[in-house]
């Protein structure tokens, strides 16, 4: 078996989540401050559009983004930088068959959205990957229940985290960051190492210079642009209520109770 060998300079935190979690808005967030180097979604690239790619989409291959060239690219030494932050998906790992893929030196943590607003928000995007040819989803409803929007994997990987890694996983809830702003970046900073800055509270729309070339087209902006145009955390007055899924299919009711024991299972343990 290899050891470890390459030094692991600088702060190393990684954000796990799953769909329509406002994860997105986080990581512009954390980009606003210069010293921090930022990572977009490297596995769950790899996963949609690289040369290893499991979904059929209508975008061109990218290389670089198998599960093998990531984890040496997340470790690599980024001298000049306080604090290497990456955002990714915890199903685009594919299972605790892969976690041996998980880059070392990282603190881990991990956003959560209740699911009666996840998953009739990621029911409409698959939806839309479907009419615009973007994403070849045989069946809209099982790709909402086993892609992005399952918040099991996640819940896996926190249970990994803690129990074979030993370290401390902090959880965050989108729903307190929202209400929180200044508090909650403030405490998930503490406590993640991750150096906090007054820009994470107020940045520049459309800062996605990082991103990987792919993602910056229109072709994801039913997913992508709301984040994209956002400069703040944005109060949300709406609160999650019964009728918002009430116009979805019976298997996504159902779908959404089951992955509420997972969220709050998860939530017991949030900052």
């Amino acid at each position: 078996m290899a050891t470890d060998t390459s030094p692991i300079p600088a702060k190393r935190i990684i954000l796990w989540t799953y769909a329509r979690t406002r994860s997105t808005v986080f990581e512009l967030s954390v980009s606003s401050v210069p010293t921090i180097k930022v990572f977009h979604e490297p596995y769950l690239t790899g996963l949609w559009m690289g040369e290893e790619k499991e979904h059929e989409t209508s975008m061109p291959s990218v290389k670089g983004h198998s599960k093998e060239d990531v984890k040496p690219l997340l470790e690599a030494d980024y001298s000049g930088y306080e604090a290497i932050f990456v955002k990714d998906y915890a199903y685009a790992l594919r299972g605790k068959t892969n976690y041996r893929f998980i880059p070392r030196g990282f603190v881990h943590t991990f956003l959560i959205r209740n699911p009666q607003a996840v998953i009739p928000s990621y029911y409409k995007c698959i939806k839309i990957d479907k009419e615009t040819g973007l994403v070849l989803h045989d069946d809209v409803i099982k790709s909402t229940m086993t892609l992005g929007g399952d918040p099991k994997p996640l819940y896996e990987l926190y249970q990994y985290v803690k129990e074979d890694l030993g370290q401390q996983a902090i959880v965050l809830d989108s729903d307190d960051l929202i209400e929180s702003p200044r508090d909650m970046m403030k405490k998930y900073c503490k406590e993640s190492g991750l150096p906090f800055a007054e820009s994470m509270l107020n940045w520049k729309p459309g800062n996605i210079s990082h991103w990987p070339e792919c993602y910056q087209g229109p072709e994801w902006s039913h997913y992508l642009q709301r984040a994209i145009d956002s400069s703040s955390f944005v109060v949300n007055k709406h609160k999650v209520e019964q009728d918002n899924i009430q116009d979805l299919p019976e298997k996504l009711i159902q779908f959404i109770e089951k992955s509420k024991v997972v969220y709050e299972e998860m939530a017991k343990y949030k900052l």
